[in-house]
């Protein structure tokens, strides 16, 4: 079998262990006398593109696997570096509202509550152009090897 039909085997095993794993942990146990209140759930990101439209790539392979969760206070009325990341990460929206622009000119805006798939090895920057911080919580998923973020002089995507 192929590494590519591995993978896709592989995906669609983790997905459905993944449905019954969900569906079983929403179950709640009433104690004796009291109502039973069934958790909820609601799915904020189930995406195979980024914010661009771009196909995600696969996970990387080689190294051991690593994943990071960070939390990015950026000030009102101030911008981000120019920059990109070698891996996919997708984060959430706790709070204001943030531009992110490409190096070809596309732009989108990401409001409170709403969910961003980054892109994956384009030139981009981030905007807080509101009135107060945005408070923004990133997942990546990548390599013991592989930076989070790759800033302008540091590297050039195809090295990654």
């Amino acid at each position: 079998m192929t590494m590519r039909k591995n993978i896709i085997l592989t995906a669609l095993t983790m997905t459905m262990i993944s449905s019954v794993t969900l569906t079983a942990c929403t179950k709640a146990e009433a104690k004796d006398g009291e109502t039973k209140a069934e958790t909820k759930v609601e799915t904020l990101a189930a995406d195979t593109t980024s914010w661009d439209g771009t196909t995600l790539p696969l996970y990387p392979t080689g190294d051991p696997t690593k994943l990071t969760i960070l939390k990015y206070i950026i000030p009102a009325h101030t911008s981000l570096a120019t920059h990109f990341h070698p891996i996919m990460s997708f984060g959430y929206m706790i709070q204001g509202e943030l531009t992110v622009v490409d190096d070809k000119g596309n732009s989108k805006t990401f409001h409170e509550g709403e969910t961003v798939v980054e892109t994956v090895k384009t030139w981009h920057h981030g905007e807080n152009n509101g009135d107060k911080d945005v408070i923004l919580v990133v997942s990546y998923a990548g390599t013991t090897k592989t930076p989070l973020v790759v800033k302008e002089g540091e590297g050039v995507p195809e090295d990654y």
